[in-house]
């Protein structure tokens, strides 16, 4: 903060002291106003100096805040993790259960000390091929973990989030788990992978769900649900215990050790849930509160315990759903679950009171808790586990944005995603950047909001501000030959595709936050674009090869405001284009550090490349009802 008249006038009363007094006042003046300015500024990058102190103040916390950047570095100059956490937060806020996040450039993946820490990669590529599985009784039974599989399916086109679904899994420690492949294809990709695989073909008919995107809402989406649940009966029938989930599921935990907690055991259903804030007590890993837990059931996780019931259930809804090819198999099990549905000490025969009892009094059912289960909203948005204090079993990338290319970025922001080796190494090195943001843009990116367009004034400011650092940051690396690490990005606002106050109605959690790419960008466009790209976390990935982790294979450089043409940039950099000399260039600011292509009809190029990439934020209260879509050349106030 900028001192005022009172504040240097009493500086001014020192001179008709003793020297020695002056002295000692105005040291401690200095001390004062450090210590006031380190506890109030937050990030350092954005006050205006007008006083030789406060320019030091300002210095001192410039080099705080590298050194806890995302390219964190420690005394031999090796980069470490960006998990380094020691939050100060402001007491001003909007929301009444939490402080602003002044300190989010610096403290971003402070959840991941919640993940578990010994989560290895396992040496596929050395063991020998595996051959499909034959789904025989005993085969099942002796493969199954306490009479418990864990059970998805995919096609070709998903190969990758199988691969990485079965890594997660064997990491956590799970061995009881199979992947069903729903084409010839997809089955020998698994079997080469050694990931323990059975043909889909053998339980249900798959020739409309082969190789394609299935597309959620398409003719081949509600096939693929007649197909799960199809699968679910021959397991059951078999006598095993199911957990079955849906391939966009990353696993942290393994499962299994859940369904070993007594109060679960007696469930015959157990299933996530679209629930967007957690109704046990901080620290419970309980099952939620049926009566407050009112959210539509996600049927993305779900345990089905082997039983007479269950298996009639499973039959009733597969025929109800191939009966009515348009009723989608999440909706029919929620209709039919909730069929005389009765909860807490209704039930006979348990005292657990978060366990309730549905389809007309059959089946015994639960709600996974959203904190260790979470959707794509309370695991990757609201971090819901951190603020439980908890360690999650999974995520599963729902509530999200540009579909299947959405879903594989926010799996990679977590570092939860399975890419081969060549991903972590790319030929030409890479770029990345930092986009320094007001405390001022982060304040006013959501407390003035209030559901119509005229407020959201605050969080397109900040969107775009950290747009147009990704503009230059994109152009440096196209004229460089580099791969773009995208910076992580910040939002003030939740983006909801209907009325709203500033966050998903029902949730509740800090603002600003770290909000994916996909809230800001369109993944769909960008990760096709001309420039290769990778996720902000990129540089932080164990899996890095070791040249990129040395202080030797890093070049800083700063052009913050320089707008340089791409003949400039050339002829200063022609050294670092294509990783000739280090795997990482660092560009320390990227606002305003590119101006435009000399050539018009590259500009032009370039202009169309990067508004492909915009993403929107919705927002539908009337009279302003439509939304806004974001804009990397914008430089004057959007509705001011």
């Amino acid at each position: 903060p900028v001192h005022g008249p009172a504040h240097r006038a009493s500086c001014g009363c020192v001179a008709c002291m003793s020297h020695l007094a002056a002295s000692a006042i105005l040291l401690l003046w200095l001390v004062l106003l450090v210590w006031g300015s380190a506890e109030e500024v937050g990030p350092p990058h954005l006050q205006a100096s007008t006083t030789a102190s406060e320019k030091r103040l300002n210095q001192i916390l410039h080099g705080l805040h590298q050194r806890t950047s995302a390219y964190r570095k420690v005394r031999d100059g090796v980069f470490v993790r960006a998990d380094k956490f020691d939050a100060t937060r402001s007491a001003d806020s909007g929301v009444k259960e939490f402080p602003t996040r002044l300190d989010i450039q610096d403290t971003y993946m402070s959840y991941m000390k919640y993940f578990p820490a010994n989560r290895t990669r396992s040496p596929r590529e050395h063991a020998p091929i595996r051959q499909p599985v034959t789904l025989t009784q005993e085969f099942l039974r002796a493969h199954a973990r306490q009479n418990l599989l864990i059970v998805t399916w995919a096609n070709y086109a998903y190969l990758d989030f199988a691969i990485s679904w079965a890594h997660l899994l064997e990491a956590s420690g799970a061995q009881n788990f199979l992947v069903g492949a729903m084409d010839t294809r997809m089955l020998q990709a698994l079997n080469e992978r050694n990931i323990p695989t059975f043909s889909v073909d053998e339980i249900a008919a798959t020739e409309d769900v082969q190789l394609e995107d299935l597309g959620w809402g398409s003719s081949r989406f509600f096939s693929m649900g007649r197909v799960k649940v199809a699968i679910a009966i021959y397991f059951l029938r078999m006598g095993v215990d199911l957990l079955l989930c849906d391939i966009d599921v990353a696993w942290l935990r393994d499962p299994t050790e859940y369904w070993i907690r007594s109060e679960v055991a007696t469930a015959d259903i157990l299933t996530s849930s679209d629930l967007l804030i957690s109704t046990t007590p901080v620290g419970d890993e309980g099952l939620e509160d049926p009566i407050k837990g009112l959210a539509p059931f996600n049927i993305g996780i779900l345990y089905m315990r082997h039983s007479q019931a269950v298996v009639e259930f499973a039959e009733e809804w597969l025929s109800r759903i191939v009966s009515n090819t348009d009723y989608w198999d999440q909706q029919c099990f929620n209709d039919m679950l909730r069929e005389e549905w009765r909860t807490r000490n209704s039930l006979p025969g348990t005292s657990h009171p978060n366990l309730g009892i549905g389809w007309r009094g059959k089946l015994v059912a639960g709600i996974l808790p959203v904190s260790l289960f979470g959707s794509g909203h309370t695991f990757f948005i609201q971090k819901l586990f951190e603020q439980r204090k908890v360690s999650p079993y999974c995520g599963h990338a729902t509530f999200q944005y540009y579909y299947t290319a959405g879903k594989r970025h926010r799996f990679r922001e977590f570092q939860l995603f399975e890419d081969e080796e060549e991903y972590y190494d790319p030929p030409n090195g890479v770029l990345a950047y930092h986009v320094p943001i007001s405390a001022q843009l982060l304040n006013d990116s959501y407390r003035f909001y209030n559901g119509t367009l005229s407020d959201a004034q605050g969080h397109v400011e900040l969107v775009e501000h950290q747009l147009r650092g990704l503009k230059s940051a994109y152009a440096f690396a196209l004229i460089l030959n580099r791969t773009l690490v995208l910076a992580p990005l910040f939002c003030g606002l939740d983006n909801v595709a209907f009325g709203h106050r500033g966050m998903f109605p029902g949730s509740n959690f800090p603002r600003p936050f770290l909000c994916p790419a996909d809230h800001v960008l369109n993944v769909d466009k960008l990760v096709v674009g001309k420039v290769q790209i990778r996720e902000h976390s990129f540089l932080s990935n164990a899996r890095l090869p070791h040249q990129y982790l040395r202080k030797e294979s890093v070049m800083e450089i700063d052009e913050a405001g320089s707008l340089l043409d791409d003949r400039q940039v050339l002829e200063r950099y022609k050294s670092l284009e294509g990783g000739k000399s280090y795997k990482v260039v660092h560009l320390r600011n990227a606002t305003d550090a590119f101006g435009r292509f000399l050539d018009k009809k590259q500009q032009r190029w370039f202009q169309r490349e990067l508004t492909q990439f915009a993403g929107s934020w919705g927002y539908s209260k009337h009279p302003d009802r439509g939304e806004v879509v974001f804009n990397f050349f914008r430089n004057h106030p959007l509705l001011r």
